[in-house]
């Protein structure tokens, strides 16, 4: 029996596994690794403008606040092609509501 230690990296590769993250990227702008990504950035965010507020810093949590507001319209954009995407296909859009 050999005692040889395999990562979990090549055991994955090896049994041909290929990890699912859950879903197929239901986006039509973003990938779903960057998806990940902002969701992280963004609690890392949070907690970075807690911090420069309690260390009364504004000028740090000004440049948080920007960089957060990046990220939104990131997402803006990503829910903007979501509505032209709807509206394309006919779909039920805030645009045909009575």
């Amino acid at each position: 029996m050999s005692k040889e230690t395999m990562s979990l990296g090549k055991l994955l590769e090896v049994y041909g596994v290929e990890e699912e993250q859950g879903y197929e990227a239901p986006f039509l702008t973003l990938t779903w690794a960057r998806w990940l990504e902002v969701q992280q950035k963004m609690l890392e965010a949070f907690c970075r403008f807690q911090r420069a507020v309690d260390k009364q810093q504004p000028q740090l949590a000004t440049i948080i606040a920007l960089e957060m507001q990046e990220m939104v319209s990131e997402l803006q954009r990503e829910a903007c092609a979501w509505v032209g995407e709807a509206a394309s296909h006919d779909k039920h859009t805030a645009t045909n509501v009575p």
